[in-house]
């Protein structure tokens, strides 16, 4: 089964139903949650997105979509070996660093993130834009 990693900003766009992005980032979330692809995000992902929902819409949705997140994704770990392959990246976001290594890690075909452009073009995963994705 072929696999993609969903950045942070695309779970945030279906979580707090960012406009114009919610519904090709709704699209990918679906394909995932049907089982027709794997999932995976980064552990980095939970403790962002909480923050986010938290102001946004306070702590009881903020839990709510964490528990979404866990049944539906499964979770790539931040050790050792995924911050050393992040710092060598030498990428100007280390959070974008983090999540390619994951990504990465995980064996993952495709990486999407609505800032496609400031990831790495090194080949595995392919780095596109949901609406890329979906074409």
């Amino acid at each position: 089964m072929d696999s993609l990693f969903l950045d942070t900003n695309v779970l945030l766009d279906v979580i707090v139903e960012r406009e114009p992005f919610v519904e090709d980032s709704l699209k990918v979330w679906k394909l995932v949650e049907s089982g027709q692809m794997e999932g995976w995000i980064s552990a980095i992902s939970f403790n962002n997105i909480f923050y986010i929902v938290r102001k946004l819409k306070g702590a009881d949705t903020a839990y709510l979509a964490m528990e979404t997140l866990n049944k539906i994704f499964r979770t790539a770990a931040l050790d050792q070996l995924i911050v050393e392959d992040a710092l060598a990246l030498k990428i100007p976001d280390f959070e974008d660093a983090i999540q390619y290594a994951s990504a990465s890690h995980s064996g993952c075909h495709w990486l999407l993130s609505r800032n496609a452009a400031d990831f790495p073009s090194i080949g595995k995963p392919t780095v596109l834009k949901p609406e890329n994705f979906l074409k």
